[in-house]
């Protein structure tokens, strides 16, 4: 109702949230204002192995969709084809987190510096002290509001946003610094989820992945959070997303749109989630033994069986992806 702005699953939401007291502290949050939840929602530093891209069989699926090749990694590929050039790079990093992805820029070329920001104070401290313990005193992460960042002109070869450009608002408005930071043969590379804003899940895609939500066995649908079986993938109300986290995906859908107004578009390759990522959230610890590898052969047919389902669909046009690497340069003056 409202467009969505609440609907039926929020009474569960609400229930299930004064049974655990989470409810008042969801509140707190929005209390204190959008920022400051956000950056609660962020200060966790370790995250359960739960989501969709704790699978290594679904990272070497974006692999081969990406790069042609299971085993290559898209910054691997981005770094020899793009970056090698320009060393030694000046680079900047968006949403940064814990900085692994960052360690992992700086080990593929030659930066004189790469500067990597974060709204959340524990991850960059966590940050930090990977780059001391790798020796790459190159790395240099801040904890800071980006819109509040006075980047100099024409100043770095690349920039980086690993998904989290869905997590910017006003992103046309960070889309503009970001374009003048970089210097003119510079690049913005961008792996991001460029779906539904709010994940408001489009009816199609959600028969899809309730579809193949049902084939699977009771024992590969146990919600991490609480242990009860997952039985259907339903669309969030925009008030349970505000909620949640009042970054994610924020402004998701205007991705594409954006980079394609304000700078040329060099290189985009599709890499689907859009049924396996709502399909395997809260649920993918299942498929995995305790070494973070698939547990066994079922699990492996499982996994092979709904990339199956999301591959033919994206090929009939059916479903369109939901997640993108876009290697993109500002336009020519």
């Amino acid at each position: 109702m409202f467009n969505n702005l609440v609907n039926r699953q929020d009474l569960d939401f609400l229930v299930n949230g004064l049974r655990t007291g989470s409810i008042w502290r969801t509140l707190k949050r929005l209390v204190r204002g959008s920022e400051a939840a956000v950056k609660a929602t962020w200060e966790q530093v370790a995250g359960p192995p739960s989501y969709v891209w704790s699978i290594p069989a679904v990272r070497r699926r974006a692999n081969r969709l990406i790069t042609g090749d299971p085993d290559l990694e898209y910054p691997v590929y981005v770094s020899q084809t793009y970056l090698a050039p320009l060393q030694p790079l000046h680079g900047l990093s968006l949403g940064c987190g814990t900085g692994e992805k960052e360690l992992r820029w700086a080990s593929l070329c030659r930066y004189a510096r790469l500067d990597g920001y974060d709204i959340s104070a524990p991850r960059i401290a966590q940050a930090r002290s990977q780059a001391r313990a790798a020796g790459r005193p190159e790395a240099h992460f801040h904890a800071a509001d980006v819109y509040r960042v006075d980047w100099p002109a024409a100043h770095y070869d690349v920039a980086f946003v690993d998904q989290s450009l869905h997590h910017f608002t006003p992103l046309e408005a960070l889309l503009l610094k970001i374009r003048r930071a970089l210097k003119p043969a510079g690049y913005l590379v961008a792996s991001e989820f460029v779906g539904p804003t709010r994940f408001q899940w489009a009816d199609r895609q959600l028969e899809a992945i309730n579809g193949v939500l049902a084939i699977l066995p009771p024992a590969y649908r146990r919600r991490w959070s609480n242990g009860r079986i997952k039985t259907r993938v339903y669309r969030p109300s925009r008030l349970s997303m505000i909620m949640g986290d009042p970054s994610e995906a924020v402004e998701s859908a205007r991705i594409v749109p954006l980079l394609e107004r304000h700078f040329e578009i060099v290189e985009r390759k599709d890499y689907g989630g859009t049924i396996i990522h709502p399909l395997f959230n809260d649920i993918a610890h299942n498929f995995l033994d305790d070494d973070g590898h698939e547990k066994d052969e079922e699990a492996r047919r499982l996994l092979e069986l709904c990339f199956q389902v999301e591959d033919t669909l994206l090929e009939l046009g059916d479903i369109q992806s939901d997640f993108a690497l876009l290697v993109c340069k500002p336009p020519a003056p």
